[in-house]
């Protein structure tokens, strides 16, 4: 009587290694074997999702940014109705008055001791900031001033003519350019009772009776009722001092004054209701409760 089987376990042939022959002639695959083609499956799986993903995210940043960049240069330019206008668009208007305050940019004090501060030039800092706003003045399509009325100082020039260049689209009239030692004498007293006095002058004279006979030192004393936008480029302390007596309506108003006017940094104040330059100094209040209203501020 010869033994009982209990089956046998064949070795792979040659021909195949992917197999178990068992003794009844059927044939398994090595669990290992299997286990491992599905890891291989499942991480190829993964990684295409993570390649997939990665694809949309990027196309959905560079379209949110086209979008961005879209929306905004497609901002309307501003109306005297805007509420909230810090940043936006701003185009001169025959319906109102607008005083443009610029400061001169951050000044260098290389070998201060042996330069006159009156002619103390431009960091290189201050280079590049009166260059940024130049040029975003330039992309907002913000419109030149009708006048300028600036120190004489090298750093004030050097700052103006930076930002003038950076910011023009049409050439420029430069004898409407009025250089004053006065911007700069009274860079501690304060810009408001002077520019008053500048303002206070007969309204009905022609632009070139109110410029004729004016020099570099000799800013004139008649501004027409038509010169809607007059830009100022002065220094600290003054001109802080001057955008906040022109923005509050009482020197305790506090709670909206300008704290800090750093260097380099452009003003656009309106006045809704102003019709005169000459009635700037007259107590005048604009709708707002405030004399002006900051429409715009550069670099944001």
């Amino acid at each position: 009587m010869s033994p009982p089987s209990y089956g046998s376990i064949t070795p792979p042939s040659a021909e195949s290694n992917s197999s178990i022959h068992n003794g009844d002639g059927s044939t398994t695959s090595p669990p290992l074997r299997q286990s491992s083609r599905f890891s291989l499956k499942a991480t190829y799986s993964a990684a295409k999702s993570i390649v997939f993903v990665f694809i949309l995210t990027t196309i959905a940043i560079f379209f949110a940014g086209s979008i961005h960049n879209e929306w905004y240069n497609k901002l309307p330019l501003l109306s005297s109705s805007s509420n909230n206008t810090m940043g936006c668009k701003i185009t001169a208007s025959k319906m109102y008055k607008t005083l443009y305050l610029l400061r001169h940019a951050k000044s260098s004090w290389v070998n201060s001791s042996n330069i006159n501060d009156y002619d103390r030039q431009l960091s290189p800092k201050g280079r590049k900031v009166a260059h940024i706003v130049g040029k975003s003045l330039n992309r907002q399509d913000v419109d030149l001033p009708d006048i300028i009325l600036a120190s004489s100082s090298v750093r004030t020039k050097e700052t103006l003519d930076l930002v003038m260049a950076a910011w023009k689209k049409r050439t420029f009239d430069e004898s409407k350019i009025l250089y004053s030692k006065s911007w700069y004498d009274l860079s501690d007293e304060g810009y408001f009772n002077h520019l008053v006095d500048i303002l206070s002058g007969d309204e009905d004279i022609s632009d070139e009776e109110a410029l004729s006979g004016s020099s570099s030192n000799d800013v004139p004393k008649k501004i027409l009722s038509n010169v809607n936008t007059i830009m100022i480029v002065g220094h600290n302390p003054a001109i802080e001092r001057l955008l906040n007596e022109l923005i509050l309506s009482s020197p305790n108003d506090k709670a909206k004054e300008w704290q800090h006017y750093s260097p380099g940094h452009f003003y656009a104040v309106r006045f809704p209701t102003l019709e005169r330059w000459s009635d700037l100094g007259g107590g005048y209040i604009s709708e707002e409760g405030r004399r002006g209203v900051v429409e715009l501020h550069l670099p944001v």
